[in-house]
Parts: structure tokens; sequence; C-alpha cells
């Protein structure tokens, strides 16, 4: 009974330390909203407000974030059903995403036609008109075991060195 009682607790503890981790993600990531490194947000517009008048590629080719896999899938796959006759890839050449990074180099060298990234824009890459559309928000948990060596001691400051405070 005691050790059903302790394995309780501990799964307590570590639904509201996820929970605090979650929290705290989602705090860092309000910050980078606020951070210098971005002179641009993305758009308050409503998808309508889009200049939708360049014509359709032939291919929709899109490269960028991992972590956007399963929500890129869905937005190629309700792309197709409106235009069929318009194949869609994502991830350049072999169907792979190459990451944020890569994606916006792709987006800004004209070798895709939409970037995903899962990071703001820097300066140069706001410079150079990309207009930025936010379809998610993401928070990130982490996770140890109870047998992880690392006994605490770590601060928000000394974790987020160069966020603003």
């Amino acid at each position: 009974m005691r050790e059903h009682r302790q394995k309780a607790i501990a799964l307590v503890v570590i639904i509201l330390a996820v929970r605090g981790l979650a929290s705290l993600g989602w705090h860092l990531y309000e910050l980078s909203l606020n951070s210098s490194q971005v002179e641009i947000s993305p758009t308050k517009l409503p998808l309508a407000a889009i200049d939708t008048s360049l014509p359709n590629p032939k291919v929709l080719t899109i490269d960028g974030s991992t972590t956007m896999v399963g929500l890129i899938q869905r937005l190629r796959n309700a792309y197709g059903e409106l235009n069929p006759n318009i194949p869609t890839t994502y991830g350049q050449p072999d169907g792979r995403p190459n990451g944020s990074n890569k994606g916006l180099e792709a987006l800004l060298n004209r070798s895709v036609v939409l970037a995903a990234t899962a990071r703001p824009l820097n300066p140069k890459e706001a410079e150079a008109g990309i207009q930025v559309v936010a379809i998610a928000h993401d928070t990130l948990a982490v996770v140890v075991g109870s047998d992880n060596p690392f006994k605490g001691g770590l601060s928000l400051g000394a974790a987020t060195p160069d966020l603003p405070r």
C-alpha cells in the first residue's frame, strides 16, 4: 500500500513538473516574441488580405521546420483537394524537411515557394520582405527520469542568458 502511495505521489509530482515546464516554455516563447532580434511580427491581417494574384506554381514546393511535419502534411492535403493538378513537396530534394534555417534560405533563393519556420525571422530575412503568417504556437516541455543525476540549481537566468529581463 505504501509503495502504491509513493508511486502515486511520484506521478503527481511528475505531472506538476511537466505542467510547470510547459508553462516555463510558454513564458520563454512569449519573451522571445518581444526580443529585439526581429523587427516584424506575424501578420494580423486575415488570410483573405494576402495577395493571391500571382499565378499558381507548377509545383507547390515547401521546406523548413522539422517540427511542423504533421501540420504541413495536413496543409498539403487540403491544398491538394482544392488544387488537384498541382503537386506539393515538403523537403528538398528528398522529401525530408531541412529545418527552419535551410527552409528560409531556400525561400530567399527561390528554390521553394513556402518555408515553414519554428523561429522568428532574423533581420536579413525580414529586410528581404518575407511575409510571416503564424499558423500555430508551440510549447516545449523537458522531462527527465527520477534517476537523472541532475539535482537542480539551474535558474531561468542561467538557462536563458540571451533573453531580455
